[in-house]
């Protein structure tokens, strides 16, 4: 008798331990694939999503690198040499354009309000075209183009505001 309850005991504390590995794997699991959904939710903002969100941090303000972070991988050295390019051709440094830049920026996208005209999506790019409201002059002759491409996240690959004729 004492040999079936020991073995009982110990088939009992193998199960109990096999539990808890169990609950631990899954709740390892569960976590993991949170995270990974947390992150997948944010890749699959739109086209739209993704440009709304930059511009809202052109109007709060943001940094250099913060701005260069939504900009597409082959954009990106195109910024580096038309700001090396102004600096040379100027008595300012780099980050002094970049300063003007960021301030420039800002103050156009304070009194612009966008309203999506269009959004094309063909696979990887986007193009999108904004109808833009100056909310300081109430003019309201001016659109923005916008070419974006998905690197693991839609990026801005170009953007142009360009006035109509109304």
């Amino acid at each position: 008798m004492a040999v079936r309850d020991h073995c009982q005991n110990k088939v009992g504390a193998n199960w109990a331990n096999d539990m808890k590995k169990n609950f631990r794997i899954l709740f390892l699991g569960i976590t993991v694939t949170m995270a990974l959904a947390s992150c997948r939710d944010e890749e699959r903002a739109s086209p739209d999503e993704t440009y709304r969100a930059y511009y809202a941090k052109v109007i709060a303000g943001r940094s250099f690198d913060e701005d260069v972070e939504y900009h597409a991988k082959l954009r990106r050295p195109e910024v580096q040499e038309g700001l090396q390019t102004r600096a040379a051709n100027s008595s300012q440094t780099i980050e002094e354009i970049e300063t003007l830049y960021l301030n420039f920026t800002q103050q156009l996208a304070e009194c612009g309000s966008l309203t999506l005209s269009e959004e094309k999506v063909d696979g990887d790019t986007a193009s999108l075209i904004y109808a833009v409201t100056d909310t300081c002059t109430e003019n309201q002759n001016t659109q923005l183009y916008v070419e974006m491409v998905y690197e693991r996240g839609w990026k801005i690959q170009s953007d142009e505001l360009r006035i109509t004729n109304n």
